[in-house]
Order: structure tokens, then C-alpha cells, then sequence
């Protein structure tokens, strides 16, 4: 059937370019060349299925409510979906699976099951999608070693989707349900089946878990209603033209009652309709349609889908039938779908091969968005992966007939006459034997030729013999078991492959190829070559040989060191993509000669430096991805490429800047430069990048100032500057970007105050958390109704209130306090549960239902309740915060004693969710965690804030491994003797930690900053922010501590380097230091000569030195210099006058000092000196060394021999002088504490 419909497409081109020649072209019909993508402005809501589904709310909520109860006595739900093809069952369990509800769950796997019952393929996928580091890398191909791996793997509470289930055999599904068995309380399994037969077997079957109560729910789907037809057939298709026609709403409805319910045909004939919408043609579909088609019979389905089929233009029915070819439930790449199209001739462009996709086969639902697949943004232009609904498979194999072979049997080949003489397109699945004999009984007319799960058929040299015509040869899933030579561990393609003339597609991705054979270079034919993750060490110097090739893949190839510089003769080159290629060190010059290249990925190329200046005139690049280029130092000066629209460069570790004349990517969309951590300022020209919509500066430390002009990205959607912590302000045009939505200021730890007219923003969520030195917030953000979230999840103490009364005023949360009796099913973003001191019933816990709150983000659990008292007796609650307690049976009203067991015990059923960011303990009681913590980066992924306070435990869970933890806070947890590389975890680095807070840890001698605690090993610490280290005296971080920005050092004298950093390289320089009561030696004090850096110096409580240490002369960049309660200080050295960059020099409390040195003079830079309770130093007496101070300030010294009275508070001026200093601990005691007046004491 498709050779002939190619015979008349061929005939019709040429009788359509007569017509053209004759001008006999309707004037208002799109020519076929143009497809139908003219007539277009089509909504494409298939990317987000919930949307559109019709009819099944009910059913979803019951799903939903399944899936987030929590019985006592429940351990595996089973809820099975029946009903007939395409009734909406696979849709409804999509909408599920993407529910972000379902977050709740530590695992969610999808599986296609289909007809051909395959154990080991659902085990692999589980095991596959649980990404535990204990899994190993290899999966067996048994079902009893595959059972062991899913047993022995920690337990985790999952949701697993069983997709289209055929299987009534009683044994094999008993097998499955063995191996699904070891679930964590809660798990749930959904699958979706025709068959009654098969819910009924699996009912019985409840059996097989001995030690597990199950539950199966039903959920039958029964046919929709004509109006449900017709609300499909409108929302899907027609919503966006609201005035039809006359007459076509009738018609419309009467074309709704022949869908026969079904949810698929509705959605297949409304697209259709959407692309005719005149009478003539309704009633044309109308009366075409068999009259009262019947809903289970399959034969008056495929007759209604084929009206859609045959409304596509020519082209496009030949890559519809194609799909064919492609088991059941299998998942292709889109973008490597639409390469293979081509390659068949099928299509004549990329464009053209997306509007057959977007336009018409996921618009017919002929094709359906993977619900496994992880769908990215639009504006990303990532593939996804597509799935084809098994009615619609049907409907393509009939057309296909013969021309399509999918052979899924290990046993031997047998094939019908008509299937030898027609077959053009052939699959071979789960063919794990060396059965060459398979090879040889190819016909020989085939066109493509497809490998899955063949994980040992052995590829001889004259595999491909017959095949001559072959057009597509996808040989990936032959993986690397059969394919090595004798004494070695690499492969080659089978040597006769240049007989291979008509070959245009070749995809040998994962296969151990460590050279291409030059005969690969006589395949004049070839457009598209994928070689990824391989193991190549070289291509072919005549690689530009190849010249009609377009699409090039080589990711993954770590070995591959150089490039040819015949690589520049790919004139077609539309996509190259290089990234994971670690040992690449160059790009050829000759890569200026790709004038077609839209695509260029070189992400993780680690030893790549400089790309050739050449690759600015690039014509029609669209996407340059150079993120994790670690080692590249510059960009080229004349970066030109006018048609860029996403660039990115995170993690460019050595960027030193941008060039001058980066405003001229004009077109540029979207920009990330998270973690450059050199690059110091946006040129001048950033601002003319008028087109910008996401901007992503998070992580550029060195960045101090953002352009004045910034106003002008008037396009400006998003704006990410996390961690930029030398950012001081804001431009005062900030406030004019007025399509800025989200702005992220978090950790900008020097920022110190927004904009006046900051509230004439339209944001939408704004995170200023961790602005320790932003003290105040502009009015007129209580009046930004636009902001639906406002984050503060520690900072300066004053944000709290002032945030509080913004959120109040702008109604974002409300307080929703809890009775000590009463604990409902109410959601919340964020938490407080108290008196779990006090738990005699563990079974009350669960009433929490933590783990089914997905828009939960704060979480504080209290044991120890005496701070609560006190904040209560205050009256200075957090109003933000949804307070819980377990109920009045479960609570003790004598003094609560410790429940060390049950404390352990209470945690292991206080499970947060995923989506938790801040997560705090107080007063926890136990020696040790529950299991899960000891795997928090698997159940808490998303957490960027740890505090750990008053806990009796001896050891740490693996902390280091969260991903994401920026702020870590431990507080008078007086067990733990060393933190060392369980911290960290197997392979968990604190990349993103940028706040440390320890407080009275007395027995804490050591903390490991590299894996083993020795030098010459990787930092995992390397950009901490800030240290704060309290009443910790015996703690050494070994071998060196964090090279951070702001020390806070109080009585802990050990923590300073000894001997420096090492090989430590860090873009992080010490900035700033204060040290509060720590007696230091001279040994000690000559530590600070590696804080060379220091612009910030305070020292308090300095009892024994009577001069400053000499060391303190190495400090050239110090501006600001603060001494207090030096009570034996009797004179400032001479050499304090060689400081010449210090601005400010306060001095408080040194009863002994008695004069200013000569050398102050030479402070030219000093513009503000401070005085205080210093008795004997007399007022006037300095006037002569000091008189070019402009400010100048004394209280408590004697004026002409009289003692002044001292004038204001201790704390007053303490708080002023190290506000900085000590705001975080300021911080953090508002965080436990609560209430102002512990802070002030």
C-alpha cells in the first residue's frame, strides 16, 4: 500500500507543478509543499493532557484521593482502570502520573506492558528509574536476579503505572505482582486493561504478599456522552474560534454522536474538523462516518480514525504509516523520528517533519507526549518522546500491511511470501542470541532496519549484505555483549557496510566503536550519524567527505581528543552535537564553513579553553550550549551571531568575561551564566539584548553591579541572581522592567536595599531569603498585588515582621493555627508540629499526613517545647507558620520525660514530602536517625536549608548529599565527636552550601573538608559564603577549613588554617573576620596571615596582648577596623599608619589606651573613627594627628582630665558596630527563638 501511495505522490507532484505552471492553483489552499502549517494558529494543548480530558473529573478525583490515603492498615494499593480502547484510559492514568501531587510518592515509574508480557522489561525499568547508588550498573537478564536486585534495593513508596495490560495468565502476573512486593507503606500500582478478566486474576492474587495488606480499587470507564463528545471535540480543536459558522454547531453535535463515546475518535474528528470548518465539509465527515459506530468493535473505529488519515496531505500519511514499524508502547525521540523521515525520503526539512508532528499527528492524537517522558519547556527546543496509542497502531499497521515487519520472537524466522516481497521496513526485538542466520533472511527490498533489546546477537562482517536499498539502519540496541573482537575490548562495523550506497541514516549509539572504518566515508548518502556515548578516539580525516550529512552525534565520547578539520566541508551540518566529549581540547577553525549549523552542543567538554574566533559568523545558529565548559577562559571579541536565540554557559568556571560586543546577539532569548564564578561585570552592551526573556546570573560571585541601563530588557521575563554575593544594589531603572515576573535575590548576601519604587514591579514571587544585610523593604511592595509568593527564610531579624505584614497585606498566606485536638487534612506551605516529646500512640502521627502535602516548602519539628513556652509568653509567633500538635489522647500533662526509642520512632513516621526546601529539628531526642533520613537526598531532593537544634544524637545522616543545601545550621548537639565522609555521603559534594552555623558543639574535635580528612584530594566545600563558629573550642577542619567570605569566630580558637589552603582553588576570598573571646597565641594569631584578603577586621575580648600582633600588617586592603575590650591594650603600633586603605577604625572599651600613634596621620583614606569607654585617652590631645578625619566621634573619654559619662548601650553600639558580624547568628536565633527579646540578650 505505501509503495503505491509514494507512486502516486510522485505522480501528483508533477501534476501539481503543471498546475502551478498554469496558474490553476486554488488561490486560497496552501500548496503541498507548505503543507497545511499556513493554515495553522492551532492551540497545542496535547502538551498538557489534564487540560483537555473531558468527562473524567470525577473518576480522576477518586484516583487521586486513592493515591494520597494513607491507611493504618494499608501497605500496596492496586487500582486498576478498565475499559474499551480508546475510552481515555491511558489518558486519565497520564494525567495522574504528571499531577504534581503525586510528587509524594519517592518513585514514580511508568511502564507500556502491551500484549507481549515481558517480567524482565517492567523489573529493568524499575530498577532503572530508581537511580540509587548501591543499585550497581548492571542488570541481570533473569527474572530471579532481577527479583533480588528490586529486594535487596532500600525500600521506597512508589507509584508504579502498568499501562495497557493483556496478560489473564495467572502465573505470570503472579510473578509480577512477587516482584512488585517490596514497596514501602503507601506504594500504589495503577494499570490500565480492557479485560475484566485480568482485574478479577489479580484479585486473587492479594495473596502472594504474605506479610502485606492489599487493596485493590476499581475503577471502570464507561463511554462519554454525546455533549462530553462534543465539549472534546470544542475544547481540543475548535476553543479557538468561539463564532462558528452557521449552521456548524448542529452539525458539529450530530458528527458527536457518531464518535461512539469514545474519547479518541472525538478528539481525532474535531482536529479534522478544526481544519475545514465550512458546511460542505462537516457534512462531508458527517455522512462519512458509519452510522451508530459500536464502541468495542474495533473494526468501526479504525473505519472512523481513517477520515482523519486520509485528510493529511500525501507526505505526511507516508510518516504516519512509518510509525508502524515501532512495537507497541515503544517511546521514539521526536527530533530522531523526524531525522529518520528524512532519510526516507518522506519529508523535505526539519520544519516540515515538526508540523507533521505538532500539526497533525499529536493534533489527531495519532501520536500522544510520553507521559514517562520528562517534557521540556517549550522555549528549551528539546526533543520529547512520543508513544502512539495502541487503536492508532492498529490502524497503521492495516495500511502498512505487509510493507511493515515487527518479528518479536527469539525462535526462528519464518516469513510469508507477501511479507518477503513487500517488506520495506523491518523491527527485530529481544533477539539475545548470536543468531546471524536472522541477518541473512532480511529481504532484500527492506528500507530501514531497527535493533531493540538484541543484547547479543553478534554483527559479522557481512551482516548487511542483501540489504543494498537499505535507507535506515538503527543498530543501538546491540549493545556491547556480542560486538567484541577477539583480544579486545572494542568493536568494528561489519566491513561491508559501503555496500550500504543508498544508506542515510546510521544510528551505532552505546556500541564499544573505537575507530570508523573508512568505508563508513563511501556512504555519499548519508544525513544523519549518531555515534554517541561510543568509545571513539579519533574520526576519520576525511570525515568532510561525507557531504550531504546534516546531523552529527557524538556526546558521550570521553576519549575523543581532536576534530579534523575536514569537518568544516559538512556544508549541510545543521546539528553537531559534542557534549560529554571531556577530552576534547579544541574546535577546528574550519567550523566557520558550517553554514547551515542551527544546533552546536559542547557541554562538558572539561578541557576545552578557546573557542576559534571563526564560529561568531556562524549564519544560522540558533543554540549554543557551552555549559560545564570548566576550563574555558574567554569567549571570541567579535561574538556576532545575530540569529542566536538560547545560549548556555553555566558552570564556566574560568569565564573571565563577557566580550564588549555581546549586545549584538540580538536575537538572544534566553542566557544562562549560572556559576561563572569570574565573570565581574556585564559589558555595556548587555543591555541591547532587547529580545531576552530568562536570565540566570545565580552563582556568578565576582558579579558587584548590574548594568544602569538594564531597563532596557523590556522583555525580561525571568531574572535569577542567587548567590551573587558581591552585589551591593540595584539600579534604579531596576524597577522599569515591567514584564518581570520572578525575581530571585536569595543569598545575595551584601545586597543592602532595593529600589524606592521597587513595588512599581508586576512580579509574581520574589525569594529574598539569606540578604543578611538587607535590613528594610520599600513600601510599595505591600501594594504589588501581582505577587502571589514572597520568600524569607532567614536574613536580618527586622525582615521577618516586614515580611510577615506584606504577605498579610497582600493576602499571600493566612495563619491557620491548629487546636491541640483537632488536626484536619488542610494543605500548607508551611509547617510547625510541637510536643513530640510527648507521643504515647505512634498511630496519631499519621494523621499528619506530611507525605501527602506537596505544596509544603517549611517544615519544624519540636521535641523540647521550652522555647515554644517562651515565645508564647512573648506573644511573638511567626505568624506564617501553621502550628499542629498531636491530639489531647496521645499528650501527658506531667513533665515530659525523654523517649529516646520513640523519638526515632515518631521521626520515622514524619516522612516530609519532596517538595520540602527548609526542614528543622528541635530537641530531637534518639542516638541515632530513622532509615530514611539516612537517604534524605533521596526523599528530600529539593531541600536548600537544614537546622539541627538541641539533639541528643552521635552521628549526622549524609547531609552533604542534598543537592541543593545551601544553609546548614547545627546548635548545641553535644554527641557528635567528628563529622567525616559519612557526611558527605558516597559521592555527595557541598557545592551549593553556602551558610555554616555551629554553636555549641563541645566534644566536635574534627571536620573533614575532602573525603578522607587528608590534603591532594577534591575540596567538598568549595564556596561556602559564610562560617559561624560558636563555643565549638576543640573543632579543626581538616586539612584546612572552607575558604569563605565572612568568619564568625566565638571562643572556638582551632578553626583558623594552620598552614594554609593547599592546593585549595577557589574564586571565594576572605573578606570579612570577626573573633569574639578567643585567646589566641602568637602561633595562632599568625593564621591570619592566609585571610591576606581581610577588607573587614573586629576583635572583641582580646584579654592578654597589650599591642596589636605585627601580623596584622599583611592586611594592605583593610578598610574597616574594629577593637573592643582589649583590656590590656596601652598603645597602637606605629605601623597601623602602613594601612593606608582603612576608611573606618573604631575602638570601644580598652581602659589602658592611652594615645593615638603619629602614624594615624597617614590614614589619608580614614573618613570615620569611632572612641568609646577608653577613660585614659584624653579628648583634644589627637586633635593635630587626626584633624583630616571628616567624622570623628568620642564618648567615655576624658574631656581635659574629666571622665565623660559614658552615653548609650553596650548593646546599642555593639549592635551597630558588628551588625554585620553578627547578624546571622542574630538570624538564626530569630529562626529558633522567635522573639526579640532573646535576641537582644
Amino acid at each position: 500500500m505505501v509503495h503505491k501511495i509514494k507512486k502516486i505522490k510522485d505522480e501528483l507532484d508533477i501534476v501539481e507543478k503543471e498546475a502551478e505552471h498554469l496558474n490553476l492553483v486554488y488561490p486560497s489552499a496552501p500548496t503541498r509543499s507548505e503543507g497545511i502549517v499556513a493554515e495553522a494558529n492551532i492551540a497545542r494543548t496535547y502538551f498538557i493532557d489534564t487540560e483537555i480530558m473531558v468527562g473524567r473529573e470525577k473518576e480522576k478525583v477518586h484516583i487521586m484521593k486513592l493515591l494520597l490515603k494513607s491507611e493504618a492498615d494499608e501497605d500496596i494499593s492496586i487500582i486498576p482502570i478498565v475499559g474499551l480502547g480508546g475510552i481515555g484510559k491511558t489518558t486519565l492514568a497520564g494525567a495522574v502520573f504528571r499531577d504534581k501531587t503525586t510528587s509524594i510518592f519517592d518513585l514514580k515509574v511508568w511502564v507500556h506492558v502491551s500484549k507481549k508480557f515481558d517480567l524482565l522489561t517492567i523489573g529493568k525499568k524499575i530498577i532503572s528509574s530508581r537511580g540509587d547508588e548501591n543499585s550497581g550498573t548492571s542488570i541481570n537478564d533473569d527474572f530471579p536476579c532481577i527479583k533480588e536486585q528490586i529486594k535487596i534495593l532500600p525500600p521506597r513508596r512508589y507509584l508504579i503505572i502498568l499501562d495497557d495490560v493483556w496478560e489473564e495468565d495467572k502465573v505470570k502476573l503472579q510473578h509480577l505482582m512477587e516482584m512488585l512486593q517490596y514497596g514501602k507503606k503507601g506504594s500504589k500500582i495503577v494499570m490500565t486493561t480492557r479485560s475484566k478478566k485480568v482485574v478479577d486474576v489479580v484479585d486473587q492474587l492479594r495473596t502472594v504478599f504474605p506479610a502485606k495488606e492489599v487493596k485493590i480499587y476499581h475503577v471502570t470507564l464507561n463511554i462519554l456522552s454525546d455533549n462530553n463528545c462534543w465539549k472534546v471535540m470544542w475544547q481540543r480543536e475548535l476553543g479557538s474560534d468561539k463564532n462558528l459558522g452557521e449552521g456548524l454547531e448542529e452539525i458539529g453535535k450530530e458528527i458527536a454522536k457518531k464518535c461512539g463515546g469514545l474519547p479518541l475518535l472525538a478528539c481525532s474528528l474535531g482536529y479534522l474538523m478544526s481544519r475545514r470548518k465550512t458546511t460542505e465539509a462537516w457534512e462531508d465527515i458527517r455522512d462519512r462516518i458509519i452510522s451508530n459506530p459500536k464502541a468495542d468493535c474495533v473494526k468501526d473505529i479504525l473505519n472512523c480514525l481513517k477520515l482523519s488519515y486520509h485528510c493529511m496531505p500525501f507526505n505526511f500519511k507516508l510518516c504516519f504509516t512509518y510509525c508502524a514499524v515501532f512495537p507497541k508502547g515503544f517511546a521514539i525521540n521526536s527530533d530522531i523520528l523526524i531525522q529518520q523521515w528524512s532519510a526516507l525520503g518522506y519529508i523535505k526539512s526539519v520544519e516540515e517533519g515538526k508540523s507533521c508532528i505538532d500539526d497533525y499527528l499529536l493534533g489527531m492524537s495519532f501520536l500522544q507526549i510520553s507521559p514517562s517522558s520528562q517534557v521540556a519547556p517549550m522555549h528549551s527546543r528539546a526533543p520529547y518522546k512520543l508513544i502512539m496509542h495502541d487503536m492508532v497502531h492498529e490502524l497503521a499497521k492495516e495500511i502498512a500491511d505487509n510493507e511493515t515487519v515487527i518479528r518479536d520472537d527469539p525462535g526462528k524466522m519464518i516469513w510469508s511470501k507477501s511479507e518477503k516481497h513487500y517488506c520495506r521496513h523491518m523491527h527485530l526485538v529481544n533477539y539475545d542470541k548470536e543468531q546471524s542466520e536472522v541477518l541473512r533472511k532480511v529481504p532484500g527490498k527492506i528500507r530501514s532496519l531497527h535493533f531493540t533489546g538484541c543484547s547479543r546477537m553478534l554483527l559479522q562482517q557481512n551482516s548487511f549484505s542483501k540489504a543494498k536499498y537499505l535507507r535506515v539502519l538503527d543498530i543501538s540496541g546491540c549493545s556491547r555483549e556480542g560486538q567484541h573482537t577477539p583480544g579486545s575490548t572494542a568493536m568494528l562495523l561489519p566491513s561491508n557496510m559501503d555496500r550500504l550506497m543508498l544508506l542515510r541514516y546510521l544510528d551505532a549509539s552505546g556500541l564499544p566503536i573505537s575507530t570508523l572504518p573508512n568505508s563508513l566515508l563511501r556512504l555519499q548518502s548519508m544525513q544523519t550519524l549518531i555515534l554517541s556515548n561510543c568509545t571513539l578516539e579519533t574520526l576519520p580525516d576525511d570525515i568532510g567527505s561525507l557531504l550531504k550529512l546534516c546531523y552529527l552525534d557524538l556526546s558521550g565520547n570521553r576519549s575523543l581528543k581532536e576534530l579534523p578539520k575536514s569537518l568544516g566541508n559538512l556544508s549541510r551540518l545543521s546539528f553537531l552535537n559534542l557534549s560529554g566529549c571531556s577530552k576534547l581540547k579544541e574546535v577546528p577553525e574550519t567550523i566557520h564553513l558550517l553554514q547551515c549549523l542551527r544546533h552546536l552542543d559542547m557541554s562538558g567538554c572539561c578541557e576545552l579553553q578557546k573557542l576559534p574566533d571563526e564560529i561568531c559568523i556562524l549564519p544560522k545558529l540558533l543554540v549554543l550550549n557551552l555549559s560545564s565548559c570548566c576550563n574555558l577562559t574567554k569567549l571570541p571579541d567579535k561574538l556576532e551571531l545575530k540569529t542566536l536565540e538560547h545560549m548556555n554557559l553555566s558552570s564556566c568556571h574560568e569565564l573571565q568575561n563577557l566580550p564588549q560586543n555581546f549586545g549584538k546577539l540580538c536575537n538572544l532569548k534566553f542566557l544562562n551564566l549560572s556559576d561563572c564564578h569570574k565573570v565581574q561585570v556585564l559589558p555595556d552592551s548587555f543591555c541591547n539584548l532587547t529580545n531576552l526573556k530568562e536570565l540566570n546570573l545565580s552563582d556568578c560571585h565576582d558579579i558587584r553591579e548590574l548594568p544602569e541601563c538594564i531597563n532596557n530588557l523590556s522583555r525580561l521575563h525571568s531574572l535569577n541572581l542567587t548567590s551573587c554575593y558581591k552585589l551591593q544594589s540595584l539600579p534604579s531603572t531596576f524597577c522599569k522592567m515591567s514584564e518581570l515576573k520572578h525575581l530571585n535575590l536569595s543569598y545575595c548576601a551584601r545586597l543592602k536595599k532595593l529600589p524606592m519604587s521597587f513595588g512599581e514591579l508586576r512580579l509574581q514571587t520574589l525569594d529574598i531569603s539569606c540578604c543578611v544585610t538587607l535590613h528594610d523593604l520599600p513600601e510599595g511592595i505591600n501594594k504589588m498585588t501581582s505577587l502571589t509568593q514572597l520568600h524569607v527564610t532567614s536574613g536580618h531579624p527586622s525582615m521577618f515582621t516586614k515580611a510577615q505584614t506584606i504577605k498579610k497585606d497582600l493576602n499571600i498566606t493566612n495563619r491557620n493555627v491548629h487546636d491541640v485536638s483537632v488536626i484536619d487534612d488542610g494543605k500548607c506551605q508551611e509547617l510547625e508540629i510541637t510536643d513530640l516529646l510527648n507521643v504515647n500512640h505512634l498511630e496519631n502521627i499519621d494523621r499528619t499526613n506530611l507525605h501527602d502535602n506537596p505544596e509544603l516548602r517549611v517544615l519544624r519539628l519540636r521535641w523540647d517545647c521550652s522555647i515554644l513556652e517562651k515565645q508564647t509568653d512573648a506573644g511573638n509567633l511567626d505568624c506564617s507558620i501553621s502550628e499542629k500538635r498531636i491530639d489531647e489522647g496521645s499528650l501527658k500533662c506531667s513533665k515530659p520525660e525523654k523517649k529516646t526509642d520513640l523519638g526515632k520512632q515518631v521521626l520515622e513516621n514524619l516522612i516530609p514530602p519532596r517538595s520540602l526546601e527548609d526542614f528543622a529539628l528541635f530537641g530531637y531526642p534518639s542516638k541515632d536517625f530513622p532509615t530514611w533520613i539516612h537517604d534524605i537526598s533521596s526523599y528530600l531532593p529539593n531541600v536548600h536549608s537544614i537546622y539541627l537544634y538541641k539533639a541528643e544524637c552521635h552521628s549526622l545522616p549524609p547531609i552533604g548529599r542534598l543537592p541543593n543545601l545551601r544553609y546548614l545550621v547545627i546548635n548545641s548537639v553535644p554527641n557528635i565527636t567528628k563529622i567525616g565522609k559519612e557526611f558527605y555521603g558516597k559521592e555527595g559534594t557541598c557545592n551549593k552550601l553556602r551558610f555554616i552555623s555551629l554553636e555549641s558543639l563541645d566534644n566536635l574535635a574534627e571536620w573533614w573538608t575532602t573525603r578522607s580528612g587528608h590534603k591532594h584530594e577534591d575540596f567538598l566545600i568549595p564556596n561556602l559564603l559564610r562560617l559561624e563558629v560558636k563555643d565549638c573550642a576543640k573543632l579543626k577542619f581538616l586539612p584546612y577549613p572552607p575558604k569563605t567570605m565572612y568568619w564568625y569566630l566565638h571562643s572556638s580558637e582551632e578553626v583558623l588554617p594552620e598552614h594554609g589552603y593547599g592546593l585549595l582553588s577557589s574564586s571565594t576570598l576572605p573578606f570579612s573576620v570577626h573573633i569574639v573571646d578567643c585567646r589566641f597565641s602568637l602561633d595562632k594569631w599568625a593564621r591570619l596571615q592566609h585571610l591576606a584578603t581581610l577588607e573587614v577586621l573586629g576583635i572583641v575580648g582580646c584579654r592578654d596582648l597589650s599591642t596589636l600582633p605585627e601580623i596584622f600588617q599583611c592586611f594592605g586592603n583593610l578598610r574597616n577596623l574594629y577593637l573592643r575590650s582589649w583590656e590590656k591594650l596601652e598603645i597602637l603600633p606605629e605601623w597601623l599608619g602602613q594601612l593606608i586603605s582603612l576608611e573606618v577604625l573604631r575602638i570601644k572599651s580598652c581602659p589602658r589606651l592611652k594615645c593615638l600613634p603619629e602614624s594615624i596621620r597617614n590614614l589619608t583614606a580614614l573618613k570615620k573613627l569611632y572612641i568609646s569607654d577608653c577613660p585614659k585617652l584624653i579628648e583634644g590631645e589627637d586633635d593635630h594627628k587626626i584633624s583630616h578625619v571628616p567624622e570623628k566621634k568620642f564618648i567615655g573619654v576624658l574631656s581635659q582630665g574629666i571622665p565623660m559619662k559614658p552615653q548609650g548601650s553596650r548593646h546599642s553600639d555593639m549592635q551597630k558596630l558588628l551588625g554585620f558580624s553578627l547578624v546571622g547568628v542574630v538570624s538564626l536565633c530569630l529562626y529558633i527563638l522567635a522573639r526579640s527579646e532573646l535576641i537582644s540578650s
